[in-house]
């Protein structure tokens, strides 16, 4: 039985949010001009390969990135990427090896991301019509996609698109809509709490949400197969004093040493 999943809750005041028990906190919405103003002590971790780095570990799961201009190891932070690595490791466990965690994209460079935030404002726009104030469209782009003259999650290396597939035919289980490209942009039902998909869906992004935060990560409330962990989103959520990822160049992922 899927209890009924409340609606988006919009945070915008500091204190307000801080004073939320962490269950609470944790589905809250802080908009993107309140985000990216929180302080950011850059910890220098490196990238690491998830390509190489599951391999290593012995761990299944599915890269699937759906851009083909993307490189198709995929990278994240080393914070991240181990904890990743765990979340990969609990759902193997816990389906007994029937479920497995798929992956769209992790960190992407500033260029990809410009790119991303372009195609999504045109898109916005004719979908609210070409007399909407430039400031509305953004408050409603930076809900799906983050404005890159700020601090984009996934530009950090700490973000994660994904989602949960069947082991055997690597098919991505029921969510309500999908995760890949511009299809759902500004579509209310992509909120990880909407009511309007099935019960199925709901107790599916229910899922997912507790495998990750279990883990150390948070959910961008407005997509729900959006996770991140160090980043500015990250900080807030999670009550701490700052954020521990910036926006960083490409960088070639750190070789993985050998097990001795």
């Amino acid at each position: 039985m899927v209890t009924q999943m409340p609606p988006l809750r919009v945070v915008e005041d500091l204190a307000v949010l801080a004073a939320l028990p962490s269950g609470q906190r944790l589905r809250c919405y802080v908009p993107e001009q309140v985000t990216t103003a929180y302080p950011i002590h850059e910890c220098g971790e490196p990238l690491l390969s998830l390509s190489e780095l599951f391999e290593r570990s012995s761990v299944s799961v599915r890269l699937a990135p759906s851009d083909p201009g993307q490189d198709p190891r995929l990278s994240l932070r080393a914070g991240a990427a181990l904890r990743l690595i765990e979340a990969a490791r609990r759902l193997t466990r816990e389906s007994d090896g029937q479920l497995i965690l798929s992956l769209d994209d992790a960190f992407r460079p500033l260029s990809v991301q410009r790119r991303y935030f372009s195609e999504a404002w045109a898109r916005a726009k004719r979908l609210l019509g070409e007399g909407t104030d430039a400031r509305a469209i953004w408050v409603e782009v930076t809900k799906w996609v983050a404005d890159p003259d700020l601090t984009p999650p996934h530009c950090t290396g700490g973000a994660i698109d994904l989602t949960i597939a069947r082991a055997d035919t690597g098919i991505a289980l029921e969510m309500g809509t999908p995760y890949t490209g511009l299809d759902g942009l500004l579509d209310v039902r992509s909120h990880t709490w909407n009511t309007e998909v099935s019960p199925l869906a709901q107790g599916n992004r229910t899922r997912l949400f507790d495998l990750m935060t279990a883990v150390g990560f948070v959910n961008l409330p407005t997509e729900w197969w959006h996770y991140s962990y160090g980043d500015q989103m990250w900080a807030l959520l999670s009550s701490r004093p700052f954020a521990l990822y910036s926006a960083i160049e490409p960088q070639p992922p750190v070789e993985i040493p050998e097990r001795s």
